[in-house]
């Protein structure tokens, strides 16, 4: 008589089942046969392995054999091409086997690894890449993060998260994603000799310490100016735009700007230099025969530095300009981190909250932490460039607290400050510290939000030539209003918050004396 094969069946791991490395994964099982009806438990045997299939190539790594209806491993560190084979194998009393299996695959995440600027050397495990590089990795596992430095004429200041230049990153259940920042070294360094986050050109490359030339990079002529031949600078035609990252790391950009003597007296262009949005020089209208302009603007605390030429409205085919000697000025690795940022104001309406700090002097950027307890991270950590963060939140209280960053690390916290969200919305408190700008009959007003409380829609400004009769003159939603035009006098001015449950109360009076 035939001796048929035995029919194993598996428990577990059920179907579609993951693992994070260290995880216990537990295996069951069970056998019947024909001849012999319900296997004994000498009659299976388990086999578990690690199926590893680099590069799409695969091999297994046995990693335990047992005996059984049932047993468990310990989910290894293996890599995110790896996953686990668990087989079951029956033999009945006759000597015939039959085997089952089940892949077990682990949870994954993404890892992506930017720079600024982009296309800098990192390294994930024992994967070199250019960024933006994205990675899989297992939930649970460790793997090392490193970039290389200097790279393209930079230096690595730091992580966007804070880690060391090679650290190992303990991989947790949500994708992550780390910038590496590089700025310029101490020193003086020309921006010929730089990497750039963008060139933008009105006809053909940039050209590094040549002026500008045709389609191919290299090509164009000397850098020529009212007869002074310039060994490094920029060469561009309008319209362009230059973009550098120097993450607070440099304190003055200088350049000399004109208009290349090679289109002998043409063109007309308009140039600027921008610092993170913000204008911070711009030319006059400048043709061929203006004379040289010599460009200045200070980088403390700056973290993209922009140049732009646009051209001045009737064509740009002799809109060849010069950015000659164009350099950053930049602090050496034993520069300071920023102080910390002073008190912070946490303020809440129905479910959206707003955190508002003073500017730090030097900082690029500022880290928001938020815990259910004093120094707690466990609730968000997240990363501005502006001195306010708001947006909708849950319910609940939590501690926050604000560090300042630049290139060369971030500062110790603020002061913690308790944030409440109840979904309620109440009468704000009084805003701080007013003050005026007078100049001729051009006054300016600034404040600072209330500290604590109910989060202000708008501001009213109260003033008068009397201080017992304040009548409302305006409202903003801002920290700041500005009259180019106030009649002279000597007024009393103050300032109330408003929330939709009504005005609070007003800031100490001040009094503003316009000639």
């Amino acid at each position: 008589m035939l001796n048929q094969a035995p029919l194993p069946v598996l428990l577990l791991p059920a179907t579609n089942t993951t693992f994070r490395v260290g995880q216990v994964v537990a295996f069951s099982g069970s056998a019947t046969d024909a001849e012999d009806g319900d296997l004994p438990l000498t009659s299976l045997q388990w086999q578990v392995g690690v199926r590893h299939c680099p590069g799409g190539v695969c091999h297994t790594h046995p990693l335990t054999t047992t005996a059984g209806a049932t047993g468990s491993i310990v989910a290894p560190e293996h890599g995110a091409d790896s996953y686990l084979v668990v087989t079951l194998t029956a033999t009945d009393s006759g000597g015939r086997s039959a085997s089952v299996s089940t892949d077990v695959h682990p949870r994954l995440v993404t890892v992506t690894l930017l720079s600024e600027p982009a296309g800098v050397h990192v390294v994930f495990g024992e994967t070199r890449a250019l960024t933006p590089a994205t990675f899989q990795a297992v939930v649970g596992s460790h793997m090392s993060v490193a970039t290389l430095s200097p790279q393209q004429s930079l230096s690595f200041t730091g992580w966007s998260s804070g880690a060391a230049q090679q650290h190992t990153l303990l991989v947790g259940d949500t994708n992550i994603e780390n910038t590496a920042r590089f700025a310029p070294p101490a020193g003086v360094s020309y921006l010929s000799d730089l990497a750039w986050t963008l060139a933008e050109n009105g006809a053909g490359p940039v050209e590094r310490d040549r002026s500008h030339g045709d389609t191919p990079g290299g090509d164009g002529p000397p850098l020529v100016v009212r007869g002074v031949t310039y060994a490094k600078g920029l060469g561009v035609r309008a319209p362009s735009d230059i973009r550098v990252r120097v993450n607070g790391a440099c304190t003055l950009f200088a350049a000399t700007l004109a208009i290349d003597d090679d289109v002998q007296g043409g063109g007309t262009i308009v140039a600027g230099v921008v610092v993170d949005g913000r204008i911070a020089f711009q030319s006059p209208l400048v043709d061929g025969v203006t004379p040289p302009i010599a460009v200045s603007v200070d980088l403390t605390g700056v973290r993209e530095l922009r140049l732009v030429v646009a051209d001045a409205g009737d064509g740009n085919v002799n809109d060849e300009v010069d950015w000659a000697d164009a350099r950053v000025t930049c602090n050496g690795p034993g520069a300071t981190v920023p102080a910390a940022p002073g008190a912070v104001s946490a303020l809440a309406a129905g479910q959206t909250a707003a955190l508002w700090w003073t500017p730090v002097p030097g900082a690029s950027s500022y880290r928001v932490e938020s815990g259910t307890a004093h120094g707690a991270t466990d609730l968000a950590v997240v990363d501005v460039d502006a001195n306010s963060i708001s947006g909708m939140v849950p319910l609940g209280a939590s501690w926050v607290r604000v560090r300042a960053g630049n290139a060369w690390g971030w500062s110790p916290p603020s002061a913690d400050v308790r944030l409440v969200v109840d979904g309620t919305t109440g009468a704000p408190l009084a805003p701080g510290d007013l003050a005026a700008t007078v100049s001729g009959v051009a006054v300016t007003l600034t404040w600072t939000p209330p500290l604590t409380g109910a989060l202000p829609s708008t501001y009213i400004v109260e003033a008068g030539l009397q201080p017992d009769a304040l009548p409302q003159v305006a409202s903003t939603p801002a920290t700041t209003i500005a009259s180019a035009g106030v009649p002279p006098g000597t007024y009393h001015v103050r300032v109330r918050a408003v929330t939709s449950a009504g005005a609070g109360p007003p800031t100490s009076t001040i009094v503003i004396v316009v000639p």
